[in-house]
């Protein structure tokens, strides 16, 4: 993984960090609200994860970031939170 800036570096570092002292997600479907740059899908653990942002913009980087990872299914996708198209229990982690 190649990292553009500083600042990715220390992001990076930091959401492992976090990602280590919390759950494991082996095995389980996420769903990311506010995915932002796709650090969630790039460091943890889950068999599947499904990000989401408002806007279609803002998940440019986080598709270009993770596009080398083949081993968890990863998608993304423009959604609201309070407007969620998924079905209910679609999930095992939000």
């Amino acid at each position: 993984m190649r990292f553009e800036t500083s600042i990715d570096r220390r992001m990076a570092s930091r959401n492992k960090m976090c990602l280590a002292i919390n759950k494991n997600y082996t095995g389980e479907k996420v769903l990311d609200v506010g995915c932002s740059y796709g650090w969630f899908e790039k460091f943890a653990d889950a068999k599947e994860i499904v990000g989401i942002e408002l806007e279609e913009k803002d998940l440019k980087e986080a598709r270009r970031g993770v596009k080398s990872i083949k081993e968890k299914k990863i998608t993304f996708e423009t959604g609201n939170v309070l407007k969620l198209d998924f079905e209910d229990k679609s999930f095992d982690c939000v």
